[in-house]
């Protein structure tokens, strides 16, 4: 009788371990204690998930705090790095920011004070002033709907009337009414620019922001809602859209990412109940900024094809996956460092308690005898150790500001041996009978990722990492995601990606989304969908009025 880990009845277990030699017996330990290791490391992963403190120690300062799919872990914030034993962090004193410097961005509004008499009460001569006393209120002032009625009059002149037997109306001037978004409705530009950014900027869905209309008396429906949103993505915003597609394909630099989506539609129609939606979005050093989301019923590789046609050949920046390798028109493609560095750290917290009790502690020394008495658990640090490092001459280069001959300089002096160094060290470890599961997987990706994952180091203009894509682009949506939860059809998932492609395209040239939006609308409502207007209200356009632009300080 042959051993399986399968085996339930106690009396064949005991018959089959009888007949195994020593060499077997020992291969079926390390097979059990893999398994262990690995039902352990998943076990303690969820119990993190779920019931532990969310802001963990994170490897590298920034790097960490979206762990796998943003989507998993977008409630974490990131923490203190781990530092090398060696170092000695002394706790730098916070600058002393100025008072309510966070509300740069607030309107201000001034009113001064004087003294009823600014001469002495005493002698009766004038006085100097002194250094004023600034008092400060921060106040609300609520959003308001107001119905604008306009009273067209009409007149006629009922004696030529007679004589003409006609009836000629002479009218007042209705060149200033505001053209219609849609026949018959009274809704307006700002009206949709306001229900479409609490819907896919702030995650509130159509239901509560008609109990908001009727707490306002305005009995709206949500399906009325909907509408609108639907008629005016449909009329309007999808020509803009696809305007941006072809501006799109043009860039250099492309980030993109891809995250769930459950649509109800597809669901009933009895196919995934995942459906997807993909970003593509353009690089921190392109001159047009922006975002643009793509629904599709599945994450299938073809799709990518759709997005950016057959032409492009510019490099694109991802994760692992194989789609945008498949993709061969691109003239390179480049990996994300973050992505690697958090299968380590995953490897790294398989060792549950050791994790915890190295995270805490802060004395260098003894973090220093932790790794000592552990030394397969200090190589896993030893990697993290070197993306660590890398990060670290990231931001250098960044706080100088280096130029693109300086950047692929340092970096292949300085980050390509740290790189080096990160592929030996787990070539040293592959293969060893204790690897548990989250070490094969972080082994396996850095093999298998490696030339996307050096790819940056001569192209100045790609950062190490993907975080852009993850950080700007896919953390909205997923936020947003987790309080409408769902699309009802294929078609408003299509819509909803394009309002998601403006209003972060927006957000991305320092615009106000609102205000653009309601902008776009109304030129488009008022002027016609011509190509010259669309290329002047293209969220990256140099023609947008400066209103629309979110100034550092406002003042009045």
């Amino acid at each position: 009788m042959v051993y399986t880990l399968s085996m339930k009845n106690e009396a064949d277990l005991r018959k089959a371990l009888s007949g195994l030699s020593q060499d077997q017996l020992v291969d079926m330990i390390c097979q059990l204690d893999r398994r262990y290791n690995d039902l352990q490391a998943n076990y303690d992963e969820l119990r993190r998930k779920y019931y532990g403190v969310k802001n963990q120690d994170s490897i590298a300062k920034g790097q960490l705090s979206l762990f796998n799919e943003i989507e998993d872990t977008v409630d974490e914030s990131s923490s203190e790095e781990l530092q090398e034993e060696e170092e000695i962090v002394s706790k730098k004193k916070k600058k002393k920011s100025p008072k309510n410097s966070k509300l740069k961005n607030v309107e201000v509004k001034t009113e001064d004070i004087y003294p009823e008499n600014i001469n002495c009460p005493e002698c009766g001569k004038p006085m100097s002033q002194l250094k004023p006393t600034i008092i400060e209120y921060l106040e609300f002032q609520p959003a308001k709907y107001v119905l604008m009625r306009y009273v067209v009059h009409n007149y006629t002149c009922h004696d030529c009337n007679e004589e003409n037997l006609g009836c000629e109306v002479y009218t007042g001037d209705t060149s200033k009414l505001p053209a219609r978004l849609i026949e018959g409705s009274i809704v307006t530009s700002s009206v949709i620019a306001n229900i479409a950014a609490n819907k896919f900027l702030l995650g509130l869905p159509f239901y509560r922001q008609s109990k908001d209309l009727s707490y306002r008396g305005i009995d709206v429906s949500r399906q009325v809602l909907c509408q609108w949103l639907m008629r005016v993505g449909d009329d309007y915003l999808e020509t803009v859209f696809e305007r941006m597609k072809q501006d799109l394909r043009q860039l250099d630099i492309l980030n993109m990412d891809e995250t769930t989506l459950e649509c109800l539609e597809d669901i009933k129609d009895g196919q995934r109940s995942k459906s997807y939606t993909w970003l593509a979005m353009s690089g921190v050093n392109e001159q047009n900024q922006m975002a643009l989301y793509f629904y599709n019923t599945s994450r299938e590789h073809k799709f990518i094809y759709d997005i950016l046609g057959d032409s492009f050949n510019g490099i694109i920046q991802s994760d692992g996956y194989g789609a945008y390798d498949d993709y061969t028109p691109a003239s390179g493609h480049a990996g994300c460092a973050a992505h690697c560095q958090r299968y380590y750290k995953a490897a790294a917290q398989s060792y549950t308690s050791l994790y915890k009790t190295y995270t805490r502690e802060k004395n260098p020394k003894a973090r220093a005898e932790l790794r000592k008495k552990n030394p397969y658990f200090s190589k896993i640090l030893h990697i993290l150790d070197q993306f660590t490092k890398i990060y670290k001459v990231e931001d250098k280069l960044k706080a100088m500001n280096a130029g693109p001959e300086t950047i692929v300089k340092v970096r292949n002096e300085e980050e390509r041996p740290l790189w080096e160094e990160i592929k030996t060290a787990a070539a040293e470890m592959k293969g060893n009978y204790m690897n548990s599961e989250k070490l094969r997987k972080a082994i396996t990706y850095t093999e298998n990722q490696w030339e996307h994952l050096i790819y940056y180091l001569n192209e100045w203009r790609l950062t190490p990492d993907n975080n852009l894509a993850e950080r700007e682009g896919i953390k909205p949506y997923v936020m947003a995601r987790k309080n409408y939860l769902f699309a009802d059809t294929r078609h408003g998932a299509k819509i909803s990606a394009i309002y998601f492609s403006l209003l972060i395209s927006a957000r991305m040239n320092n615009l106000n989304p609102e205000k653009y939006l309601a902008y776009l609308l109304d030129q488009l409502s008022s002027k016609g969908l011509r190509d010259e207007v669309i290329e002047q209200c293209l969220p990256y356009s140099s023609s947008l009025p400066e209103e629309l632009r979110i100034s550092k300080n406002h003042s009045s």
